[in-house]
């Protein structure tokens, strides 16, 4: 095995494990991220904007759809990204 080779089979290593830990971490973000997201904008919405609890509710929700992941996700991500340092 030549010096060239070992050098991109580590670099692969180390890329592919840098790429499952980033995967698990907007896994988790993801997961975490809609439901908190649900539960800071419903009580936003519901409290201190004193809106009906239906649409309070349609609110969050949508919110959390939209946003939740992307807020999780970038957590993840910038978590990953730190930690490594890029």
């Amino acid at each position: 095995m030549t010096d060239t080779s070992h050098d991109e089979t580590a670099r692969d290593a180390a890329e592919s494990a840098e790429s499952a830990e980033l995967s698990k971490a907007l896994r988790v973000g993801f997961v975490i991220g809609t439901p908190v997201t649900f539960a800071v904008f419903f009580v936003m919405i519901y409290v201190v904007g004193d809106v009906e609890l239906v649409p309070a509710l349609i609110t969050a929700l949508w919110v959390a759809i939209v946003g939740g992941g992307f807020y999780g996700g970038v957590t993840g991500l910038l978590t990953v990204l730190n930690k490594h340092g890029h």
